[in-house]
This record gives structure tokens, sequence and C-alpha cells, in this order.
């Protein structure tokens, strides 16, 4: 997710042309002083473009459809007695 600094100068062009993503800044001057600062993303992705939102959709919808099941086989083997 977060990736080692970049030593770079001005200008840079930055990977993420389509800006859907944080950009971070570290600057520092020759005393050392540091500054560390970070643009929230122009466009950012959608919540339904985003594969972690699909994963614990995923992962719920199973876990719904396991326990409808699992309560069903309780009602069959109920009303089999």
């Amino acid at each position: 997710m977060f990736r080692k600094w970049v030593s770079v100068e001005s200008p840079y062009v930055l990977q993420d042309q389509e800006l859907r993503s944080y950009v971070f800044m570290k600057a520092i001057d020759k005393a050392g002083n540091k500054r560390i600062v970070s643009l929230p993303p122009k466009y950012p992705l959608k919540w339904y473009e985003m594969y972690e939102n699909w994963i614990i959709i995923i992962i719920i919808a199973v876990f719904a459809i396991y326990l409808i099941f699992k309560f069903q086989l309780k009602l069959k083997m109920k009303n089999e007695k």
C-alpha cells in the first residue's frame, strides 16, 4: 500500500495521471528540516470501483446464504419429527 520515498527533482511527472490516488510529498531542506504534505485525489474511486468493497460484499452474501440454508435445514428437520 505505502511505497518508499522516491528522490526527485522539480518538475516531477506523477505516475497516477488520472489523479485517483493520494499524493504524499516530503521536502527536506539543507538544514535538515522536514515537511510532509498529502494531497487527496482529485477524482477518487467510486465505492463500486474498489475491490475491497466487493470482497466484503461477497463475504457477507456467502455468510447470509449459509445462514438461510442452515435455518431452512433446521426447519425441515423440525417438521420431519
